[in-house]
């Protein structure tokens, strides 16, 4: 319990790293002189160093038998590159160290939830586990958020980099404190369903296809709000206030994962996004209107991520459960590439509208592929594991 109690620290410190710069992100590169097009290609190149390194650091992981090396080294590179970020002359710079942001997230993320997926083992809640783990990270997304917005206001957005270092720094340091057995070499002589069992590849497909239908929509959507005239820092507080609604909704989903099985949770996440991208179509003119959708997103994005994450993390044993979630990594790396690739060229050639009608499309696709899973319920895992 004390490891997951350092991971879900580490988590939560991350994450409000992450909620006080990622919905300022884009404008952050518009101010150092890139265009829509120009942020399309900087975040597509983070999604490709983000797509090699899972790979890489997922076998890396599984080969030595380690998390810990892998999570404390990641956090200390994603301080490095937010301490760069905070002082980028241009973004040419700002590119370069993203870069270098992404190559470290990926050691964190891939090795961070073999980690939790190695602790939760033998335990058939892991759903519920996960989604109160993961719905701590948004709520200190929420916070990061909410919190980053008047410094944005009255000190600027370099300003906040400088805080996400910081708040980088410390979890790397709390990370430092969790007690790390190696894991075995031997497997189970008796091997349980899930010992067999390899990631689906049609799982992997309904990934790449939300993923891409997210990042597609929201790596412009900040510039969208700007076009309608609100702040910038409405961005970060709508942002946070999705976030907020996550804290309950990923506990809800993740218990409903256990009960339901994995599949049709994965599929009201697909087809909730759908709804939220229609959305933003018919209901941007109103604020209680994009507030009533920021909640419903809430919910439809818990649906998702808790369920694909648990989903990724029991699809195989431990001594190769890194490379699993290095997998599903890989899908969602792709994903985003996809839909930053496209994000920025379908908003300045076809207009905000007809970017988030393509994102609902996708993510319906994407439903009816989760919907066509076989049905699995979770069971504890028989097969060998490492006590911490």
């Amino acid at each position: 319990m004390e490891s997951i109690l350092l991971l879900t620290v580490v988590l939560f410190l991350v994450f409000a790293a992450s909620g006080a710069t990622s919905p300022m992100l884009s404008l952050y590169l518009e101010s150092l002189g890139a265009d829509y097009a120009r942020i399309s290609i900087i975040l597509t190149t983070y999604a490709i160093a983000s797509l090699v390194a899972s790979y890489a650091w997922g076998r890396v992981s599984d080969r030595i038998g380690r998390r810990k090396p892998l999570v404390v080294g990641g956090l200390w590179g994603m301080g490095l590159a937010f301490g760069l970020l905070a002082i980028a002359p241009s973004y040419r710079f700002a590119w370069g160290v993203r870069i270098l942001e992404a190559v470290a997230m990926a050691a964190y993320g891939t090795a961070s939830l073999a980690f939790m997926g190695d602790l939760l083992a033998s335990n058939t809640a892991r759903g519920r586990h996960m989604g109160s783990y993961r719905g701590l990270g948004s709520l200190s997304f929420a916070l990061g958020a909410f919190g980053g917005g008047p410094i944005i206001q009255f000190l600027g957005m370099r300003q906040v980099y400088g805080l996400g270092a910081l708040l980088l720094l410390a979890a790397s340091l709390v990370a430092g404190m969790i007690r790390e057995v190696p894991l075995s070499h031997e497997e189970s002589t008796t091997p349980s369903p899930e010992a067999s069992m390899q990631i689906s590849r049609w799982f992997l497909a309904g990934v790449l296809l939300w993923t891409g239908a997210f990042w597609a929509a929201y790596s412009m959507w900040p510039n969208f709000l700007s076009s309608l005239g609100y702040p910038k820092s409405a961005a970060n507080w709508l942002w946070g206030l999705a976030a907020l609604s996550e804290v309950p909704f990923m506990n809800i989903t993740g218990t409903l994962s256990d009960t339901l099985g994995r599949a049709p949770v994965l599929a009201i996440g697909g087809f909730g996004l759908g709804l939220v991208m229609l959305g933003y179509v018919t209901l941007h003119r109103w604020l209680v209107g994009l507030i009533g959708v920021q909640l419903f997103r809430g919910f439809a994005y818990s649906a998702f991520m808790v369920t694909s994450m648990i989903y990724a993390a029991e699809s195989s044993t431990a001594r190769r459960r890194a490379g699993s979630v290095g997998a599903y990594n890989v899908a969602m790396a792709l994903g985003q590439i996809l839909g930053l690739a496209i994000g920025g060229q379908i908003a300045q050639r076809a207009g905000f509208t007809t970017l988030f009608l393509v994102s609902t499309g996708m993510f319906l696709v994407s439903g009816w592929v989760f919907w066509a899973l076989p049905r699995q319920r979770p069971t504890a895992w028989s097969a060998i594991t490492t006590a911490r």
